[in-house]
């Protein structure tokens, strides 16, 4: 049953949908991965991405390092939690307004002037913000 798993730290946990006679089972592996996160990070009344505590610049060194077959879907996914997190505009992920085109070098560019500036270090680990402001818990 775990090897319809993707592999720790790939962005999801599941490649395809379980049959319908494994759903069980599958919950089962979801719920124990969950305690595992929970026991890893000392907390179940964290904010947690991609298997680790939520984070600004985690999310903008995944943006540096997206490749592969689901870059598109991946860098859509980062997108969606980076921008509103920090308020950065980040249109120029796509080719242009008009396109569901992804462009992994100027989303890195983005990411990589974060992640070089002063302000990144505002961002706590584990933290939810909106446009840079700390959402309280």
């Amino acid at each position: 049953m775990a090897d319809i798993l993707l592999p720790h730290g790939s962005g999801s946990m599941i490649q395809v949908e379980p049959p319908a006679d494994m759903l069980e089972d599958y919950l089962n592996l979801v719920m124990n991965r969950y305690d595992d996160v929970a026991a890893e990070l000392g907390s179940e009344r964290v904010h947690v991405a991609f298997g680790e505590l939520l984070s600004a610049r985690t999310l903008a060194r995944r943006i540096c390092t997206t490749s592969g077959p689901f870059a598109r879907f991946n860098l859509g996914e980062l997108r969606e939690r980076f921008e509103p997190m920090t308020g950065i505009d980040c249109t120029a992920f796509l080719t242009n307004t008009n396109s569901d085109e992804w462009t992994p070098l100027p989303a890195a560019a983005i990411a990589e002037d974060f992640l070089a500036s002063e302000a990144s270090e505002g961002f706590a680990d584990g933290v939810r913000y909106f446009f840079g402001h700390r959402i309280p818990s």
